[in-house]
């Protein structure tokens, strides 16, 4: 969604509040009305949507293939293990 320019509302559980920063409303996934409450920030504040979506094309760039690759590599010659070129 972030990657789309979609405003999000993510769950608090797990590597998403992580994942997500600043970018995205968060809210317990088993609280209804704290779920409620998020959907209705977003549909009514066009500005936070606005904050939300520049965040997210913002938070999406963190995990590109070329940073990715770059993250893994680095992973692997801290546990010292050489990659053959083009890997």
């Amino acid at each position: 969604a972030m990657q789309l320019g979609v405003p999000v509302l993510t769950g608090s559980l797990g590597s998403l509040p992580e994942i997500a920063g600043d970018a995205a409303l968060i809210a317990d996934p088993f609280d209804t009305a704290a779920i409620a409450r998020g959907i209705r920030q977003l549909d009514r504040d066009a500005a936070l949507r606005e904050e939300l979506r520049q965040r997210g094309l913002r938070n999406v760039a963190r995990f590109s293939d070329e940073n990715c690759r770059a993250m893994l590599a680095a992973a692997y010659h801290a546990a010292g293990i050489t990659l053959a070129a083009g890997q």
